[in-house]
C-alpha cells in the first residue's frame, strides 16, 4: 500500500471520528440531564425554619423548593458530597414577593427510597454542612454569608430551581 493511499485512509478515519464526536456532543447537549422534570424537591419545614431563623423580620416564607446541583461539586477543591439549591418565596412588607436562593453543601446521606423532600440532619458547621445565600434577596432577608458554596445566581440550575418553585 502506498504512502499516499495510507495517508488518505488515515485522513478519512480521522474525519469520521471527528464527525462521530461532534454528533455525540450534540446529543449530550440536547439531552442535558440538568433539566429533568423529576428532580424538584420539597423543602422540609425544619430546614425552612433554620434558614428563617436568621431573618430580621420574623416573617415565614410562603413556598420553598430545591434541586440537587451535581455540577457544583466539581467547582470546589474541598467539597461536600452533595450540593442543593433552595429557593423560597420571601415575604416582604409592602412590596411584591421576592425569590431568595440559598446553596446547601452537605455530607449527610443522600435521599433514599424515592423521597422528594430535602432536609438537613446535621449541624450547619462548615464541616458536615454549609449554607449560604446565593442571590441579593436571600442576602438581605437572612444572615447566611456564602463562604463555602460554589453556586452563583447565574448558575443554570438556578433556572431549574425557580421553575420548581413556580410548580409548587
Amino acid at each position: 500500500m502506498g504512502t499516499s493511499r495510507k495517508t488518505r485512509i488515515q485522513a478519512i478515519l480521522a474525519t469520521g471520528i471527528a464527525i462521530a464526536a461532534a454528533g455525540y456532543l450534540v446529543v449530550a447537549i440536547t439531552n442535558d440531564g440538568r433539566h429533568t422534570g423529576d428532580d424538584c424537591l420539597s423543602v422540609d419545614r425544619g430546614l425552612i425554619d433554620l434558614i428563617a431563623s436568621r431573618s430580621a423580620d420574623g416573617l415565614t416564607p410562603k413556598e420553598a423548593a430545591a434541586v440537587e446541583d451535581p455540577f457544583a461539586r466539581g467547582r470546589r477543591s474541598v467539597s461536600y458530597d452533595r450540593y442543593y439549591i433552595i429557593v423560597m418565596e420571601l415575604p416582604t412588607q409592602g412590596s411584591p414577593t421576592e425569590v431568595g436562593a440559598w446553596g446547601l453543601g452537605t455530607n449527610s446521606p443522600n435521599r433514599t427510597g424515592g423521597a422528594s423532600s430535602l432536609s438537613e440532619s446535621g449541624p450547619i458547621d462548615r464541616q458536615g454542612a454549609s449554607l449560604g445565600a446565593i442571590n441579593g434577596p436571600a442576602q438581605q432577608w437572612a444572615d447566611w454569608p456564602n463562604e463555602d458554596i460554589p453556586i452563583t445566581d447565574s448558575d443554570p440550575m438556578m433556572t431549574r430551581a425557580r421553575k420548581c418553585l413556580e410548580d409548587v
